[in-house]
């Protein structure tokens, strides 16, 4: 959980999925039908880390971008997305980054030290 007064930003990307950007739209309706999730989530966009090159990349996007109420549970988190990434390929790899901490990765190896680093991620002060 959060100990912290402020709101969490987080930045989510999918990996080994050919279709990355139709990847994160599927964890993006999987976690708005999450209610645990979708109780502690204060905003949640698409979007592109880099301005797109063309008009035709413009609808596209490279992460999720969420927003957490303080006191957020952290393993609720972990469990949607586990739960998402077990449905799609074994290869599918979630990236969980909080700016200014180190990423997490969730690749379902070890989902103990998953859900452990991602409570460390999301407690105390941004870095």
């Amino acid at each position: 959980m959060s100990e912290t007064g402020s709101p969490i930003k987080l930045l989510i990307k999918v990996d080994g999925q050919d279709d990355a950007h139709h990847a994160l739209r599927s964890l993006d309706r999987w976690l708005d039908r999450d209610p645990e999730v979708r109780t502690g989530t204060l905003s949640r966009e698409l979007t592109a880390l880099e301005p797109p090159e063309t008009t035709y990349q413009s609808a596209w996007f490279d992460v999720l971008s969420l927003v957490l109420s303080t006191g957020f549970n952290a393993a609720s988190l972990w469990l949607g997305i586990d739960n998402w990434r077990r449905g799609r390929a074994p290869s599918v790899t979630v990236t969980i980054v909080r700016p200014g901490r180190e990423a997490v990765r969730l690749d379902g190896v070890d989902p103990a030290t998953e859900q452990r680093l991602l409570e460390e991620l999301l407690g105390g002060e941004d870095g």
